[in-house]
């Protein structure tokens, strides 16, 4: 007898509830180690049942999967329905068990009780591995013919897990799965269409052996009163339709009489997303069925459940690209949702707003989308007509002109902005008609986000002031009071590496369209203030200064062409002003580029100081003189020289915007190959060339089998000689004259030891290496073979321990005679 029942451990469970918890199901665990081993099935089908309890507690079972396997071979059915439940509760696909359950699993699936085959089923479908799948894949084929139908339908649903880890089996059921949508039993049928439905939306190559079934799932479609049947066989026709272009023309009027007669939601949605994604909507008749959906979603939209709004927007999105017109119906009812407080709801009335967006409302649009980002500094507008009566119905009764901004996120506002320039940049900016306008909004959205679309906001400026010419004074006239708005520039510098590039824009449009500027000194002060450049990262420093300076250029040139000594003071104080601004920039350049480019104009300026004061001291020569005004009568002003010396540096020829795919579009002239070097790359030599015949030698040698012997007569040999020697010394010449070659220095001459070089100059080298024949004891003795030395300084190391041996034998023998002597003289 067990020592307690399930009711008592969940008992004791509670009662050990956050003290000795752990103690007592160890105890637990014990007492049902024990029990599952005993003899009697009742004891351990109740160990196995407390044993499943605790593991959806969290605890997990130790070793007691063979006799989860033992309860469910019993042939009580009270009994298996616990195995199969323990077993359906803890087994996996890695429990190692599972390949003994093969046969008993086939043996209850043949059994003659409806029972052991629903409980046999239910287990299955929990516990079904690749391998289960393919030995019982024909058992549950079978039964799909059972006589009861509650067989049938749970045969259905386990045919569907079967599927998924055995594909092959959809083959071999196809035909009964379409007997059973045929099936007399709504139950079996609702099954069948369920299962069929799920694998189509799964993969498209089981969708595509679907398709006989067509006929079958339009006869349901067109007969079931059952709404959840209908909308399974809508989504199924949904996932065909792509598929089979010829079902949308057969479907369209039974999907067309559902929408205008059922009053179910979710059958009405499912019907009208399978019309929009089965393309019947560019059909014949599509037109009036798109009025229909749309009708049908503007009534979705005006309903308070957020989940209706959201699915109605997820459907005019969709319906967008063929029907933009019907979409734009509810445009009042989309800006309403871009104020709504569930984030998804806000991002699926964006998706629709820009997508709306056309020369005509493009305006409006961004008008709109600029409320949610700034209320404050927006024209109020007056409230909808389902805004005011909400409002109305509320207990103060006040009316909000302005958006309420309190939900809106910085993710949020992000998207806007990147929505905006998005649809302004849109094919070239085919939205926009007034360009000064989208200026002004591009100035704005700077100032609302930042730095987070301040590269995005440069680019634009840029390309619009280089395409569109009418554009440029307005743009220089905007972007120069950025420039003024030093609290904005301070305001905006940080850490980001993208800091002020809105200033990079206003320089570079500034300098590159310097003759639209109407007072280019105002501009030139404001862009090389100390406190400007002092916020400046690098890159926007040096071009600034780099602007500041083609803007003097051009302005030091109109001058000089509308020359009168009146202006030589102002020219004299721009000037100094610029030195001024140059000298302190230097001082915290930390680019090499700007030191230098700031150094070459601070000479190029010095330079035009220096004239302009030489031209102040003779005009002051020519005043004190009497005859002044004949001269000035003879000789009209002439501009100073200098005054040109800036503008060759940046005005020698005007150069228009590239395309970026310019270049890919000239054509290769017949005869160049681009792929051919000019000059073939050297290649490296890592050996000399004695080095590499000696290589040569020796592998040669080597081919041949066996080590080169020297032959021939004294004449070869001498010219052998004569040849090495001559090697050597080139090899020593290509060394000495290398300076990568670390040796003796250039002049000196590397002493020879005295025993490789004679008297007479010959080479040591040439006298053949003889073995010395001393005494028995030595000619028995082993000696290393004898290694030709061939340089002084690459002798081998192998000869070193030969001349070793040598003359250990040597002094040995001279031992031995020594004391020969000496035993003779005694």
């Amino acid at each position: 007898m067990f020592e307690r029942s399930l009711s008592s451990l969940i008992k004791g469970l509670r009662s050990h509830r956050g003290k000795d918890e752990a103690r007592y199901v160890a105890t637990l665990m014990d007492e049902i180690k024990m029990e599952v081993r005993s003899g009697d099935m009742e004891i351990k089908a109740e160990a196995i049942l407390k044993l499943t309890y605790l593991q959806m507690l969290g605890y997990a079972p130790s070793n007691a999967s063979f006799h989860m396997l033992e309860v469910m071979a019993s042939p009580r059915f009270h009994l298996k329905h616990v195995g199969y439940l323990a077993a359906s509760q803890t087994f996996t696909q890695d429990t190692d068990v599972l390949i003994l359950a093969t046969n008993m699993v086939k043996k209850d699936l043949r059994s003659s009780s409806s029972l052991d085959i629903a409980v046999a089923l239910n287990g299955l479908s929990h516990i079904l591995t690749p391998d289960l799948a393919q030995h019982l894949s024909s058992d549950v084929i079978t039964l799909l013919t059972h006589t009861k139908p509650v067989i049938r339908k749970r045969a259905l649903l386990v045919l569907h897990s079967i599927i998924l880890q055995y594909p092959p089996a959809l083959e071999q059921a196809l035909p009964k799965i379409a007997e059973r949508l045929d099936d007399p039993d709504n139950g079996v049928v609702s099954a069948t269409v369920n299962i069929v439905c799920e694998l189509a939306r799964r993969d498209e190559k089981i969708a595509k052996a679907f398709l006989p079934l067509s006929p079958q799932l339009f006869h349901l479609l067109t007969n079931s009163t059952n709404n959840w049947m209908l909308i399974k066989i809508v989504k199924l026709f949904g996932v065909l339709t792509p598929l089979e272009p010829r079902l949308a023309k057969k479907l369209l009027p039974p999907i067309t009489t559902l929408i205008t007669t059922t009053p179910a939601m979710s059958l009405l949605y499912e019907c009208m997303h399978t019309v929009i994604i089965g393309g019947m909507l560019e059909g014949t008749g599509g037109d009036e069925l798109a009025a229909t959906c749309s009708e049908k979603l503007g009534v979705f939209l005006e309903d308070d459940d957020q989940n209706l709004r959201y699915i109605a927007l997820l459907a005019l999105v969709k319906i967008l690209p063929t029907h933009p017109h019907l979409v734009a119906v509810h445009q009042d009812s989309i800006f309403e949702s871009m104020d709504d407080e569930d984030l998804s709801i806000r991002f699926r009335a964006l998706d629709l707003v820009s997508g709306m967006a056309s020369r005509e409302n493009f305006v409006d649009i961004v008008e709109q989308q600029l409320r949610y980002l700034d209320p404050s500094k927006t024209v109020p507008k007056p409230p909808s007509a389902a805004q005011a009566l909400r409002q109305a119905m509320q207990a103060n009764g006040a009316v909000a002109n302005a958006p309420s901004t309190s939900w809106i996120t910085a993710s949020y506002r992000l998207e806007i902005i990147n929505r905006i320039l998005d649809l302004g940049s849109q094919d070239t900016y085919t939205n926009i008609v007034d360009f000064e306008w989208y200026v002004d909004v591009l100035v704005r959205l700077q100032q609302l986000a930042g730095n987070a679309v301040g590269f995005r906001i440069q680019e634009q400026l840029i390309d619009i002031s280089a395409r569109v010419r009418a554009i440029r004074p307005h743009a220089i006239y905007k972007l120069k009071q950025v420039i003024e708005d030093f609290n904005f520039i301070d305001g905006r510098s940080g850490e980001s590496g993208q800091e002020l590039l809105i200033l990079r824009a206003a320089a570079w449009i500034c300098g590159e369209y310097c003759q639209h500027v109407a007072y280019p000194p105002a501009i030139i002060s404001l862009l090389l203030r100390s406190e400007t450049l002092k916020v400046c990262d690098g890159v926007t420093r040096a071009m600034v200064v780099h602007n500041a300076i083609k803007l003097f250029a051009w302005w030091l040139l109109e001058q000089g062409r509308q020359w009168t000594e009146d202006k030589l003071k102002d020219v004299q104080t721009v000037t100094n002003e610029v030195a001024s601004s140059i000298e302190s920039t230097l001082a915290i350049a930390n680019d090499i580029e700007l030191e230098e480019r700031l150094s070459e104009f601070n000479v190029l300026v010095n330079i035009l100081q220096g004239d302009l004061q030489n031209r102040t001291q003779v005009g002051t020569e020519k005043d004190s003189q009497k005859d002044v005004q004949q001269d000035a009568a003879k000789e009209s002003p002439s501009a100073p020289k200098s005054l040109q010396l800036l503008s060759p540096l940046f005005f020698g020829h005007a150069l228009g915007p590239v395309a970026k795919k310019a270049q890919s579009k000239v054509a290769v002239p017949s005869g160049l190959d681009l792929d051919t070097w000019f000059v073939e790359p050297a290649g490296i030599r890592i050996i000399d060339e004695w080095e590499a015949e000696e290589a040569a030698k020796k592998a040669e040698a080597k081919a041949a089998g066996g080590k080169t012997k020297r032959k021939g007569s004294e004449s070869e040999k001498t010219a052998d000689s004569q040849e090495r020697r001559k090697l050597k010394a080139e090899r020593l010449k290509r060394q000495s004259e290398s300076p990568f070659y670390l040796g003796s220095k250039p002049g000196q001459t590397k002493a020879q030891p005295a025993n490789l070089i004679d008297d007479q100059g010959d080479d040591i080298d040439s006298i053949p290496i003889v073995q010395l024949q001393l005494d028995e004891k030595v000619n028995e003795a082993k000696t290393p073979p004898i290694i030709p030395q061939q340089e002084e300084e690459e002798m081998p190391d192998a000869a070193e321990v030969e001349n070793v041996a040598v003359r250990k034998a040597v002094s040995k023998k001279k031992k031995r005679s020594k004391g020969v002597s000496e035993a003779t003289l005694q």
